[in-house]
């Protein structure tokens, strides 16, 4: 089940992230704790194996987090720092946030764009069957995926 981010979380994700090391891009050689903080207006989700809605646990199996795009267009939202376990499911977990955090930034009237700088998950296979599109952006990096339907309106704008 998803349930928000609590501190008592960061242990158990700090060892799932050093487990994937090394971070992305600029980020390689930070601390995981620094590296799992929270980002100005984010909202941080787990995946949690446990049936339990509050009591956090060591079942944590996934991480993903939702902030404000800097540099782009103001209503674009980052769906970032997708980090999930290595087992079984791996790709069913990544699946269940990305779908979930879609639908929780199309719902708050936002465009969900992927930001691959911060995923230690990357599966482009997984990522275009959850509707995830190529799209150039003003870092230059060419690492911003915008969600399906979002394409043609978020392409005008960067013309």
């Amino acid at each position: 089940m998803i349930r928000e981010r609590l501190e008592q979380d960061l242990r158990v994700l700090c060892g799932i992230v050093e487990g994937l090391s090394p971070l992305p891009g600029h980020h390689s050689g930070s601390d995981p704790l620094a590296w799992l903080g929270r980002r100005e207006g984010g909202l941080c989700w787990v995946f949690d194996m446990a049936p339990v809605s509050v009591t956090p646990t060591a079942n944590v199996a996934g991480h993903v987090q939702m902030y404000p795009l800097a540099g782009q267009d103001p209503g674009w939202t980052a769906i970032g720092q997708l980090v999930v376990r290595p087992e079984k499911h791996d790709h069913g977990i990544a699946r269940y946030l990305l779908r979930e955090s879609v639908r929780h930034v199309r719902e708050a009237g936002g465009t969900p764009v992927l930001d691959l700088d911060t995923c230690l998950f990357r599966s482009e296979e997984l990522f275009r069957r959850c509707g995830f599109e190529s799209l150039p952006d003003s870092r230059g990096t060419g690492s911003l995926l915008v969600h399906r339907g979002e394409v043609s309106r978020a392409r005008s704008r960067t013309a």
